[in-house]
């Protein structure tokens, strides 16, 4: 029997993972072979998968689930009774004591066992709903994490560009000055902001720093790491649709963890409704009278009297909780939908906005900034209003920057909805 319980908890398992997605792990190499100064995503998660605590923690608690199933199969234990009568007191020690041995065994009836049994792997579905969520969330934080990491290297990059354009418009300046052609206070004016610009730079190393260490932690490394990213940003390419959010909010993991809870309390129902019934104890033992020098046997059976615990409040809550369970599906549903319709017009919008920075704003704003110079060098424009381009030409690439990190964001919240990656969306569309 110890055998077939765990086999019994898998199936079980089976029976309400088959709609759900093979773990991303699963996809995941357990060693990358990459340049030594490179490390991309897959590779990322390739050290996590290897080093990550939490990950290797998971299948612990699925092996906990299983023996909880084993143990609630477990018949009850036998009772030994020893009882020795006529002793001493008015008699001479053992002369005419009666010396009784019982062995007793519970029968539980009305299928306790095999609802305690249900109960147990309803619980263990539950454990592995949580396995497959939590892994699921460190694959997600792996992804952000690294976006993260990328999105600080591109403004410090920016950044560091941006402060050798103002070097070489504070050496134009500064030219112009000292031939009169402009005022002294462009040199003021060309000092503070390349001070403005080394501030930046200061910042966006702090973020550098702190986003590798964050994902570095994940593998188990506190410091971070050394190893070049990405240039860019890696945007889920496929677009999704927004005639999908329902079925994909039907599979929620919200709504699984629901389900699952729900069926949890029905077995908990259908426990306490087997409590009801009471159990039967046999008993059968020996008994030695030494006065007679003789040897009886002895039968027992003993039967409780439910008389006042008829389990009717334990079978109500149970019950209640159940129905309760039910009616909050309904509200998660709709829910669901709604935030995952949100979040694809939020990816949408910011989509166009990317797209509209890079392929029009930038390019103009850039062309712009070589003719102030040209201006500014004759005359025709001051040395603020070269600033000024120039602070939008910075705006606009760290505007680019923070929309790519935030498409991945809004693409990981609607993959922690939907339980599914952006490509399984797309893919069984």
């Amino acid at each position: 029997m110890a055998f077939f319980l765990p086999l019994f908890v898998v199936l079980a398992t089976i029976g309400v993972a088959d709609a759900t997605p093979v773990s991303v792990w699963d996809s995941v190499p357990d060693s990358l072979a990459e340049r030594a100064d490179t490390l991309s995503l897959t590779g990322a998660l390739a050290r996590i998968k290897r080093g990550s605590p939490e990950l290797r923690a998971i299948p612990f608690r699925g092996a906990a689930a299983a023996a909880q199933v084993e143990q609630a199969g477990a018949w009850p234990n036998p009772s030994l009774l020893a009882l020795a009568e006529n002793v001493d007191g008015s008699y001479n020690a053992f002369d005419r004591s009666e010396i009784s041995l019982w062995l007793s065994q519970e029968l539980e009836l009305g299928g306790k066992r095999s609802k305690r049994v249900d109960f147990a792997v309803r619980m263990a579905d539950e454990v592995a709903r949580e396995s497959r969520a939590q892994s699921f969330d460190v694959y997600l934080m792996a992804t952000s994490r690294y976006a993260a990491v990328v999105h600080a290297e591109e403004r410090a990059r920016v950044a560091r560009a941006a402060e050798g354009i103002v070097a070489e418009l504070a050496r134009v300046a500064s030219d112009r000055v000292k031939v009169g052609a402009t005022l002294t206070a462009d040199a003021a004016l060309a000092d503070a902001e390349l001070a403005r610009v080394g501030f930046a730079i200061d910042e966006a190393e702090v973020e550098r720093s702190r986003a590798r260490v964050a994902l570095a932690s994940m593998w188990g490394e506190p410091l971070g790491f050394d190893d070049a990213v990405a240039r860019a940003i890696p945007v889920p390419r496929a677009t999704l649709s927004a005639d999908s959010a329902g079925a994909w909010a039907h599979r929620s993991p919200d709504l699984e963890r629901l389900r699952l809870s729900g069926a949890s309390h029905r077995a908990d129902a259908a426990v306490e409704r087997s409590l009801r019934v009471p159990d039967l104890a046999l008993d059968a033992g020996a008994r030695l009278i030494e006065a007679d020098d003789a040897t009886t046997l002895l039968f027992g059976v003993a039967l409780p009297l439910p008389l006042w615990d008829r389990r009717a409040g334990s079978i109500r809550a149970a019950e209640a909780r159940a129905a309760a369970t039910e009616i909050e599906i309904e509200r998660v549903r709709a829910s669901v939908t709604g935030e995952i319709l949100g979040h694809l017009a939020n990816v949408q919008r910011l989509r166009d906005r990317l797209r509209r920075t890079e392929a029009e704003l930038a390019p103009a704003v850039e062309a712009a900034l070589d003719n102030m110079r040209t201006a500014y060098a004759i005359g025709r424009a001051s040395y603020s209003d070269l600033l000024d381009v120039q602070r939008a030409l910075l705006e606009l690439r760290n505007d680019a920057n923070d929309a790519r990190l935030a498409i991945v964001y809004e693409s990981i919240t609607i993959e922690r909805l939907t339980g599914r990656t952006i490509e399984e969306l797309t893919g069984n569309e």
